[in-house]
Protein backbone atom coordinates (compact mmCIF):
# COMPACT_ATOMS: atom_id res chain seq x y z
CA UNK A 1 0.00 0.00 0.00
CA UNK A 2 1.11 3.41 -0.80
CA UNK A 3 0.82 7.14 0.52
CA UNK A 4 0.78 9.59 -2.08
CA UNK A 5 3.05 12.29 -1.01
CA UNK A 6 2.51 15.16 -4.37
CA UNK A 7 -0.67 16.09 -6.59
CA UNK A 8 -0.22 14.35 -10.47
CA UNK A 9 1.59 16.57 -12.68
CA UNK A 10 2.32 15.26 -16.30
CA UNK A 11 0.25 12.02 -15.41
CA UNK A 12 2.86 11.14 -12.43
CA UNK A 13 2.89 11.21 -8.66
CA UNK A 14 5.41 10.78 -5.59
CA UNK A 15 4.90 7.96 -3.48
CA UNK A 16 5.92 6.02 -0.36
CA UNK A 17 5.40 2.71 0.28
CA UNK A 18 3.44 1.94 3.66
CA UNK A 19 6.41 -0.45 4.57
CA UNK A 20 4.72 -1.44 8.23
CA UNK A 21 1.48 -2.99 6.59
CA UNK A 22 2.24 -6.12 5.90
CA UNK A 23 3.26 -9.16 8.16
CA UNK A 24 6.44 -8.85 6.74
CA UNK A 25 8.77 -5.12 7.40
CA UNK A 26 9.92 -3.83 3.50
CA UNK A 27 12.29 -1.36 2.86
CA UNK A 28 10.68 2.30 2.78
CA UNK A 29 10.71 4.01 -0.95
CA UNK A 30 10.02 7.16 -2.37
CA UNK A 31 9.77 7.21 -6.28
CA UNK A 32 7.86 9.13 -8.94
CA UNK A 33 5.15 6.62 -10.78
CA UNK A 34 2.75 6.67 -13.03
CA UNK A 35 -0.66 7.71 -11.48
CA UNK A 36 -2.80 5.74 -13.75
CA UNK A 37 -2.67 2.42 -11.78
CA UNK A 38 -3.08 3.83 -8.18
CA UNK A 39 -6.10 3.77 -6.11
CA UNK A 40 -7.72 4.59 -2.72
CA UNK A 41 -8.06 1.81 -0.94
CA UNK A 42 -10.74 0.50 1.71
CA UNK A 43 -9.50 -1.62 4.26
CA UNK A 44 -12.44 -3.12 6.78
CA UNK A 45 -11.51 -0.30 9.24
CA UNK A 46 -12.48 2.33 6.99
CA UNK A 47 -15.63 1.04 6.26
CA UNK A 48 -18.74 2.36 8.58
CA UNK A 49 -22.70 1.93 7.69
CA UNK A 50 -23.27 3.68 4.63
CA UNK A 51 -19.96 5.48 4.63
CA UNK A 52 -16.26 5.04 3.79
CA UNK A 53 -12.98 6.97 4.44
CA UNK A 54 -10.20 5.38 2.33
CA UNK A 55 -6.66 6.17 4.52
CA UNK A 56 -4.13 4.68 1.94
CA UNK A 57 -3.86 3.78 -1.79
CA UNK A 58 -2.68 1.02 -4.00
CA UNK A 59 -1.03 0.09 -6.59
CA UNK A 60 -3.12 -2.26 -9.16
CA UNK A 61 -1.51 -3.11 -12.25
CA UNK A 62 -3.82 -6.19 -13.06
CA UNK A 63 -5.83 -7.07 -16.16
CA UNK A 64 -8.84 -8.01 -14.24
CA UNK A 65 -10.47 -10.18 -17.07
CA UNK A 66 -7.60 -12.90 -17.09
CA UNK A 67 -7.16 -12.12 -13.43
CA UNK A 68 -3.39 -11.80 -13.87
CA UNK A 69 -0.60 -9.12 -13.94
CA UNK A 70 -0.33 -6.77 -16.82
CA UNK A 71 2.89 -7.94 -19.22
CA UNK A 72 6.29 -7.07 -18.00
CA UNK A 73 7.22 -6.10 -21.69
CA UNK A 74 3.65 -3.78 -21.76
CA UNK A 75 4.36 -2.50 -18.19
CA UNK A 76 8.06 -1.64 -19.18
CA UNK A 77 6.51 0.28 -22.05
CA UNK A 78 3.96 2.25 -21.20
CA UNK A 79 4.33 2.63 -17.13
CA UNK A 80 7.94 2.31 -17.07
CA UNK A 81 8.17 4.49 -14.08
CA UNK A 82 6.10 2.22 -12.46
CA UNK A 83 8.17 -0.70 -13.60
CA UNK A 84 10.79 0.94 -12.20
CA UNK A 85 9.22 0.87 -8.79
CA UNK A 86 7.80 -2.48 -8.43
CA UNK A 87 11.38 -3.72 -9.92
CA UNK A 88 12.75 -3.03 -6.79
CA UNK A 89 10.85 -5.40 -4.76
CA UNK A 90 11.45 -8.22 -7.13
CA UNK A 91 12.32 -10.88 -5.00
CA UNK A 92 9.64 -10.08 -2.26
CA UNK A 93 6.83 -10.17 -4.60
CA UNK A 94 7.67 -13.16 -5.80
CA UNK A 95 7.80 -15.02 -2.55
CA UNK A 96 4.50 -14.13 -1.76
CA UNK A 97 2.42 -17.49 -1.21
CA UNK A 98 -0.40 -16.21 -3.07
CA UNK A 99 2.17 -15.64 -6.04
CA UNK A 100 3.98 -18.70 -5.75
CA UNK A 101 0.46 -20.32 -5.56
CA UNK A 102 -1.55 -18.91 -8.24
CA UNK A 103 1.03 -17.51 -11.19
CA UNK A 104 4.61 -19.07 -10.27
CA UNK A 105 4.07 -21.90 -12.30
CA UNK A 106 2.10 -19.88 -15.19
CA UNK A 107 5.52 -17.47 -15.72
CA UNK A 108 2.66 -15.10 -14.75
CA UNK A 109 4.04 -11.11 -14.07
CA UNK A 110 5.83 -10.85 -9.87
CA UNK A 111 3.59 -8.14 -9.50
CA UNK A 112 0.58 -10.22 -10.38
CA UNK A 113 -1.82 -10.47 -7.52
CA UNK A 114 -4.98 -12.79 -6.48
CA UNK A 115 -8.33 -12.40 -6.27
CA UNK A 116 -8.58 -9.17 -8.39
CA UNK A 117 -11.10 -9.24 -11.10
CA UNK A 118 -13.72 -7.45 -12.65
CA UNK A 119 -15.56 -7.20 -9.53
CA UNK A 120 -12.83 -5.09 -7.96
CA UNK A 121 -13.24 -2.50 -10.67
CA UNK A 122 -17.00 -2.75 -11.24
CA UNK A 123 -18.26 0.94 -11.32
CA UNK A 124 -20.33 0.65 -8.38
CA UNK A 125 -19.51 -2.44 -4.96
CA UNK A 126 -21.50 -2.92 -2.16
CA UNK A 127 -19.12 -3.63 0.61
CA UNK A 128 -18.95 -4.74 4.33
CA UNK A 129 -16.38 -5.55 7.14
CA UNK A 130 -15.67 -9.57 6.66
CA UNK A 131 -14.67 -9.26 10.65
CA UNK A 132 -15.47 -7.71 13.71
CA UNK A 133 -19.08 -7.75 15.65
CA UNK A 134 -21.23 -5.28 13.77
CA UNK A 135 -22.63 -5.41 10.30
CA UNK A 136 -21.82 -2.15 7.97
CA UNK A 137 -22.36 -1.87 4.67
CA UNK A 138 -21.53 0.65 2.30
CA UNK A 139 -21.32 1.67 -1.53
CA UNK A 140 -17.75 1.86 -3.03
CA UNK A 141 -17.68 4.13 -5.83
CA UNK A 142 -15.53 6.86 -7.77
CA UNK A 143 -14.32 9.74 -4.92
CA UNK A 144 -11.92 12.58 -4.55
CA UNK A 145 -8.56 10.76 -2.94
CA UNK A 146 -5.93 13.47 -1.24
CA UNK A 147 -3.99 14.55 -4.19
CA UNK A 148 -5.20 11.89 -6.04
CA UNK A 149 -8.04 13.46 -7.16
CA UNK A 150 -11.46 11.56 -8.52
CA UNK A 151 -10.95 8.03 -8.78
CA UNK A 152 -12.48 4.02 -8.26
CA UNK A 153 -11.97 2.96 -4.35
CA UNK A 154 -11.02 -0.47 -4.59
CA UNK A 155 -11.94 -3.01 -1.69
CA UNK A 156 -9.34 -4.73 0.15
CA UNK A 157 -9.35 -8.21 1.12
CA UNK A 158 -11.02 -7.79 4.75
CA UNK A 159 -13.94 -6.62 2.88
CA UNK A 160 -16.94 -8.99 1.00
CA UNK A 161 -18.14 -6.96 -1.91
CA UNK A 162 -20.80 -7.37 -4.88
CA UNK A 163 -19.56 -5.62 -7.68
CA UNK A 164 -23.03 -3.92 -9.32
CA UNK A 165 -23.32 -1.94 -12.67
CA UNK A 166 -25.22 0.73 -11.56
CA UNK A 167 -26.09 2.94 -8.25
CA UNK A 168 -30.13 1.96 -8.12
CA UNK A 169 -28.77 -2.02 -7.57
CA UNK A 170 -26.03 -1.25 -5.49
CA UNK A 171 -28.41 1.40 -3.17
CA UNK A 172 -31.16 -1.36 -3.30
CA UNK A 173 -28.86 -4.22 -1.97
CA UNK A 174 -27.09 -1.76 0.30
CA UNK A 175 -30.30 -0.72 1.91
CA UNK A 176 -31.22 -4.27 2.35
CA UNK A 177 -27.71 -5.10 4.10
CA UNK A 178 -28.27 -2.45 6.29
CA UNK A 179 -31.53 -2.63 7.55
CA UNK A 180 -32.36 -4.12 10.95
CA UNK A 181 -34.23 -7.08 9.69
CA UNK A 182 -31.25 -8.63 7.49
CA UNK A 183 -28.76 -7.36 10.58
CA UNK A 184 -30.52 -9.38 12.93
CA UNK A 185 -30.50 -12.50 10.99
CA UNK A 186 -26.68 -11.66 10.32
CA UNK A 187 -26.37 -11.58 13.86
CA UNK A 188 -29.00 -15.10 14.64
CA UNK A 189 -26.34 -17.35 12.76
CA UNK A 190 -23.13 -15.84 12.10
CA UNK A 191 -20.72 -15.21 15.15
CA UNK A 192 -18.65 -11.66 15.73
CA UNK A 193 -14.97 -11.96 14.68
CA UNK A 194 -13.39 -13.52 11.68
CA UNK A 195 -16.38 -15.32 10.64
CA UNK A 196 -18.82 -12.40 10.51
CA UNK A 197 -19.50 -11.08 7.33
CA UNK A 198 -17.97 -13.77 5.01
CA UNK A 199 -19.93 -14.04 1.66
CA UNK A 200 -21.45 -16.98 3.02
CA UNK A 201 -23.70 -14.92 4.74
CA UNK A 202 -26.01 -14.21 1.94
CA UNK A 203 -27.09 -18.05 1.89
CA UNK A 204 -29.76 -17.20 4.25
CA UNK A 205 -31.01 -13.74 3.00
CA UNK A 206 -33.43 -14.32 0.76
CA UNK A 207 -32.81 -11.55 -1.68
CA UNK A 208 -33.92 -10.86 -4.95
CA UNK A 209 -32.47 -9.56 -8.35
CA UNK A 210 -33.19 -6.35 -8.34
CA UNK A 211 -35.99 -5.25 -11.24
CA UNK A 212 -36.75 -1.48 -11.44
CA UNK A 213 -40.40 -2.96 -12.60
CA UNK A 214 -40.84 -3.91 -8.99
CA UNK A 215 -42.04 -1.08 -6.73
CA UNK A 216 -40.82 -2.08 -3.29
CA UNK A 217 -36.97 -3.06 -5.27
CA UNK A 218 -37.85 0.65 -6.59
CA UNK A 219 -38.78 2.22 -3.04
CA UNK A 220 -35.51 0.29 -1.52
CA UNK A 221 -32.83 1.90 -4.09
CA UNK A 222 -34.62 5.04 -3.20
CA UNK A 223 -33.99 5.08 0.44
CA UNK A 224 -30.52 3.42 0.00
CA UNK A 225 -29.47 5.96 -2.43
CA UNK A 226 -30.85 8.60 0.09
CA UNK A 227 -29.16 7.20 3.14
CA UNK A 228 -25.49 6.76 1.18
CA UNK A 229 -25.65 10.51 -0.06
CA UNK A 230 -26.84 12.03 3.42
CA UNK A 231 -24.00 10.17 4.67
CA UNK A 232 -21.59 11.59 2.47
CA UNK A 233 -21.64 15.40 4.47
CA UNK A 234 -19.45 15.84 6.96
CA UNK A 235 -21.91 15.99 9.82
CA UNK A 236 -25.47 14.95 8.50
CA UNK A 237 -28.43 15.54 10.49
CA UNK A 238 -28.91 12.44 13.36
CA UNK A 239 -32.82 13.27 13.48
CA UNK A 240 -32.89 13.34 9.50
CA UNK A 241 -30.79 9.97 9.50
CA UNK A 242 -32.95 8.00 12.24
CA UNK A 243 -36.08 8.82 10.26
CA UNK A 244 -34.84 7.35 7.25
CA UNK A 245 -33.43 4.61 8.59
CA UNK A 246 -36.78 3.80 10.11
CA UNK A 247 -38.30 4.60 6.70
CA UNK A 248 -36.10 2.15 5.49
CA UNK A 249 -36.95 -0.18 7.82
CA UNK A 250 -40.73 0.05 6.54
CA UNK A 251 -39.95 -0.69 2.90
CA UNK A 252 -37.98 -4.23 4.29
CA UNK A 253 -40.50 -4.92 6.87
CA UNK A 254 -43.25 -5.37 3.29
CA UNK A 255 -40.13 -6.71 1.53
CA UNK A 256 -39.34 -9.63 3.66
CA UNK A 257 -43.53 -9.74 4.65
CA UNK A 258 -42.55 -8.94 8.71
CA UNK A 259 -45.20 -7.64 11.10
CA UNK A 260 -45.01 -4.59 12.96
CA UNK A 261 -44.02 -7.02 15.88
CA UNK A 262 -41.62 -8.96 13.95
CA UNK A 263 -39.50 -5.71 13.30
CA UNK A 264 -39.91 -4.63 17.19
CA UNK A 265 -38.46 -7.80 18.23
CA UNK A 266 -35.46 -7.83 15.60
CA UNK A 267 -34.68 -4.17 16.49
CA UNK A 268 -34.42 -5.27 20.35
CA UNK A 269 -31.86 -8.23 19.40
CA UNK A 270 -30.05 -5.79 17.41
CA UNK A 271 -29.78 -3.21 19.64
CA UNK A 272 -28.61 -5.98 22.22
CA UNK A 273 -26.02 -7.06 20.01
CA UNK A 274 -24.67 -3.85 18.38
CA UNK A 275 -25.05 -2.30 22.39
CA UNK A 276 -22.00 -5.21 23.55
CA UNK A 277 -18.97 -4.71 21.21
CA UNK A 278 -18.77 -2.32 18.00
CA UNK A 279 -15.25 -3.14 16.26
Amino acid sequence: MLKVLSSPKAGKILVENIADSGKRTIPQVQQLIESAHVYPIARGKDVQRWSVDPSSAVLIVQDPETRRGFTERELKSEYPLTYEYLYKFKEILKSRAAFQKYHAEGGFAFYSMFNIGPETFAPFKVAWRRMGNVLKATILADADFESLGRKMIVPSDTLTIIGCSELREAAYLAGLMNSTAARAAVYSYSAGGRGLGTPAILKNLRIAKYSHGNSTHRELSQMGEQLWTMHQSAEPASAKLSSAESELDGYVQDYWNLSKKDLSELLALVEDRERRGDS
